[in-house]
């Protein structure tokens, strides 16, 4: 990936929810923080870490992420383009291997390149003030690839008192409900609270009037299968598959009536 050259002392650095600790940071040009980006790291759960902080951390072999983020190129931004011309009907993400590497782009927005052997990956933007919306999706992504080895999945949500309403990411807003079971934790752009000894998961659904049904185990395996945040052309990864059968144990799949769910102000 084209980008220009970091000076070093130019870089501000974030780590993903500190509390838990997660070995998972971004880097960015500091020029390129507006309060869009800012509002977005935070959504996400990423908090402000000093320079020094961050190079005392101790890396961990097949855990810790640091994903730099630059503003692309002309020549990357022409690539970004490029590569959806004539494919604008399946979608804005896309996703190529490139022999040990893989190379993920959202159109108009940017390009994400990354290794799952290597802890360092690379994000060139196009605009960092109109595609807001992009960059979040771009940043789900990064998150949900991430944190799969610490076994925690993750979806188009948004949390409720019981547990939270699953829809698609367009429906969501982009917006996600972390699940880790290891630390018993939920994480949403609300906060991180205590995962409940009983999970309810709500969907949606504009047919019913006044009353909800209950979901089999295996309509609620489905249904989580399709709208978690993890990208992939593949196999959906075996550890995130156990953590799924593992979720489900405890939880319980509600279809309730869209007519009586109000969602999120916009702010």
């Amino acid at each position: 990936m084209e980008t220009k050259n970091l000076p070093q002392e130019n870089l501000t650095y974030f780590q993903f929810q500190k509390e838990i600790d997660y070995s998972i940071f971004l880097k960015i040009e500091t020029d390129l923080l507006t309060n869009e980006i800012k509002e977005v790291f935070t959504q996400l759960g990423f908090e402000i870490l000093d320079k020094e902080a961050f190079h005392k951390k101790g890396f961990k072999k097949y855990e810790t992420k640091v994903l730099k983020i630059t503003k692309a190129s002309f020549k990357l931004a022409k690539q970004i383009k490029k590569t959806f011309v004539g494919m604008e009907s399946f979608g804005n993400e896309n996703l190529t291997t490139h022999g040990s590497y893989e190379v993920y782009r959202y159109s108009d927005v940017g390009m994400m390149v990354l290794s799952h052997a290597s802890s360092e990956w690379e994000m060139g933007l196009i605009d960092f003030e109109r595609n807001v919306h992009g960059i979040k999706v771009m940043l789900t992504r990064f998150l949900a690839w991430a944190l799969e080895p610490y076994g925690v999945i993750s979806f188009w949500a948004v949390p409720v008192e019981q547990g939270l309403v699953v829809m698609n990411l367009k429906e969501s807003n982009a917006e996600s409900v972390f699940i880790d079971l290891k630390n018993e934790r939920i994480l949403t752009q609300d906060g991180v609270r205590r995962l409940p000894a009983f999970l309810q998961v709500l969907r949606l659904d504009s047919t019913l009037r006044g009353e909800s049904r209950q979901m089999s185990k295996e309509e609620l395996l489905s249904f989580l299968s399709t709208n978690n945040t993890y990208f992939s052309q593949g196999v959906f990864p075996k550890g995130l598959r156990s953590t799924l059968l593992e979720m489900i144990q405890f939880s319980e799949g509600i279809i309730y009536p869209r007519e009586n769910f109000e969602p999120r102000e916009e702010a």
